[in-house]
């Protein structure tokens, strides 16, 4: 388990931080102002870099606690519940505009507070937080109703980090869609975007997932995690890859 934020929690106050001091509370810090476009090495050692970079902000010497709470005001704006919609999926969806807005980023390695709250407790790029992102909103979307919608299937949705055990998931609840002409794709759907070697007798890999926005028969908008990036939102063609779709009812 990595340090930071356990699912759906926002880290405690590490204390008046200061120069001399080290430990997790520092690398958090470290992170949070990385985030912000500093460019500190997370190390958890509150040396000189780290003293310049807080004083440049607030000119304080000293992590304060409303600094702190400053700090966190995108993630505690990301898990803001918000109402219920008509399904999981589009509640999801727009979970998942909640954390685009909030400028949702990965530091260097898939790593940082975002890729933990998504991973739940993880980083590295051994855990592909996409997949992390996708479940996460979609948890946030259960938490949004006191009753989930009669036979919204997404009620099962798995966590994961491996997209083809989405897609695993997508067949067994009879929701995959590999078909596009004459199917409407509504708002809230998943994509499953195939390996480039993909064939769904021999080698049915699925490497990257997003919800989908909007769709145009021929392409569509998506809400999507960007492993070495952030979220983000994406105009999608249809080009070499497959592409599959979870939408929230049969199709």
């Amino acid at each position: 388990m990595s340090r930071g934020i356990p699912f759906g929690e926002l880290p405690d106050y590490p204390g008046p931080l200061c120069m001399g001091m080290t430990g997790e509370g520092v690398e958090l810090f470290q992170e949070m102002m990385n985030l912000l476009g500093f460019q500190l090495t997370v190390d958890g050692k509150f040396a000189q870099a780290t003293r310049s970079a807080l004083y440049a902000m607030t000119g304080k010497e000293v992590l304060e606690e409303i600094i702190w709470r400053m700090l966190l005001k995108p993630l505690e704006h990301a898990l803001k519940e918000i109402p219920g919609k008509e399904s999981i999926a589009v509640t999801g969806l727009a979970y998942a505009k909640k954390h685009l807005r909030a400028g949702a980023t990965a530091l260097p390695g898939a790593r940082g507070p975002w890729v933990r709250l998504y991973n739940q407790g993880y980083d590295g790029p051994d855990h592909y937080w996409p997949a992390g992102f996708i479940y996460f909103c979609i948890a946030q979307a259960h938490n949004s109703f006191s009753k989930i919608p009669k036979g919204d299937r997404f009620a099962s949705f798995p966590f994961t980090l491996d997209c083809s055990e989405i897609g695993s998931w997508a067949r067994e609840v009879e929701l995959l869609v590999t078909e596009r002409e004459g199917v409407t794709i509504p708002p809230g759907s998943l994509f499953l975007e195939g390996a480039a070697d993909f064939d769904p007798e021999s080698n049915p890999t699925y490497t990257h997932v997003g919800f989908v926005d909007e769709f145009y028969g021929e392409s569509f908008t998506s809400v999507e995690g960007n492993m070495n990036d952030k979220v983000i939102a994406k105009y999608r063609a249809f080009g070499a890859r497959v592409i599959h779709f979870v939408p929230p009812q049969p199709a």
